[in-house]
């Protein structure tokens, strides 16, 4: 899971860093929506704290987003009010549906 979570976080963190808002500027920022609780949220919470730690110029936001049960309909509402956060957590079976969001344009 600890793994997981660093790989996801360097990824999003990766792509922040691509866009043209931190064009040399070599500092970026990224907001994590997630759903866990208990084992899982103690987890990410550690992983970014050590990232965040490591990288002050590169900070990762972590929101709890009330938790996964509609996780789906949160996101889309999101997108649809253009007030999305970088990366959010999602079931696989929801891919379809956000991929064909036509605000994805950034």
């Amino acid at each position: 899971m600890l793994a997981a979570g660093a790989t996801l976080l360097a990824l999003g963190l990766a792509t922040a860093c691509g866009g043209s808002d931190d064009a040399g500027s070599g500092d970026a920022s990224i907001t994590v929506w997630h759903g866990y609780t208990d084992v899982e949220a103690k987890g990410m919470t550690q992983v970014v704290a050590d990232w965040n730690g490591a990288h002050p110029s590169q900070q990762v936001k972590l929101v709890y987003n009330g938790g996964n049960d509609n996780t789906l309909q949160k996101t889309t509402a999101a997108i649809a009010a253009g007030k999305y956060p970088d990366v959010a957590y999602q079931f696989g079976s929801s891919a379809t549906a956000l991929v064909k969001k036509k605000h994805w344009s950034t």
